[in-house]
């Protein structure tokens, strides 16, 4: 999306949804670094108490399912935007079905002034493309890395540490490579980072 002026032509504003409020701002901080702009001009976001955008300037805006739920119901028709994007809409969330019924009502209403974009790593895109009246499913192929799925042998009452002890031992005793290792928060992600340094 390349900036417009007043004889260029119509300005594209664009939504993006995210499941969580921390992913809405990363994502708005990351894009515009990479459009070397600043955050709250050309690219922002909203999420419940905080709005980084400018009514005027912001042309992309990262918020969370639940703030593009509230607009909906203010603005049924979305006026505001040419592009609706919800991103991993696999992350199925109240707001994420009622975003889907709402969102195309609006597309319909609009009749091709408003366009929908649907992202998923999972998501049952046949019944997807059936709720939309047929729309076409595009499948973007990604980089495969072989994987290792390890398994503790018994439970471990105190998750965080055997987690961390278990990267450690994989980074010292295995070949060279990635160990990606999911724990269920923010307090657990930054305990397990003390406990690694």
């Amino acid at each position: 999306m390349s900036k417009t002026t007043k004889n260029g032509p119509p300005k594209v504003k664009v939504v993006i949804t995210q499941p969580r409020r921390v992913a809405a701002i990363q994502m708005a901080k990351r894009v515009s670094y990479e459009r070397s702009g600043t955050l709250g001009e050309e690219v922002g976001y909203t999420i419940r108490f905080d709005d980084s955008s400018h009514p005027e300037k912001t042309q992309i805006k990262f918020v969370t399912d639940g703030i593009l739920v509230r607009e909906c119901l203010l603005d049924p028709d979305l006026s505001s935007y040419n592009v609706v994007i919800l991103d991993e809409a696999h992350e199925r969330s109240l707001n994420t079905d009622i975003l889907f019924t709402l969102v195309k009502q609006a597309v319909l209403r609009r009749r091709g002034s408003l366009r929908l974009i649907i992202t998923s790593a999972t998501i049952k895109t046949e019944q997807l493309s059936h709720f939309y009246m047929g729309c076409p499913i595009l499948s973007v192929s990604g980089r495969c890395y072989p994987v290792s799925i390890m398994y503790s042998p018994t439970p471990k009452h105190e998750r965080v540490e055997a987690t961390v002890a278990t990267a450690i031992r994989i980074h010292l005793h295995e070949p060279s490579g990635d160990v990606l290792a999911f724990l269920t928060g923010f307090e657990e992600c930054e305990k397990a980072v003390r406990l690694s340094q």
